[in-house]
């Protein structure tokens, strides 16, 4: 179960890492403008990447073998 919580921890680092160089800005008449619908998701998957972080690092912690 140890292998399964690096796992997880090992996914959401990476999800975290993508979902913190998403881009949230388009362009509009020569301007670039933050698009709301992009600033969402990306908090989304933030949230999502730092979920998964969590459940991994608390399988890793509290999961004892028998």
């Amino acid at each position: 179960m140890h292998r399964f919580g690096r796992f997880l921890l090992l996914v959401g680092i990476i999800w975290l890492i993508v979902a913190l160089n998403m881009g949230t800005t388009v362009s509009s008449y020569g301007e670039t403008v933050h698009n709301i619908g992009l600033v969402s998701s990306k908090q989304n998957h933030v949230i999502i990447g730092c979920f998964i972080i969590l459940y991994g690092l608390l399988v890793t912690l509290f999961y004892t073998e028998k």
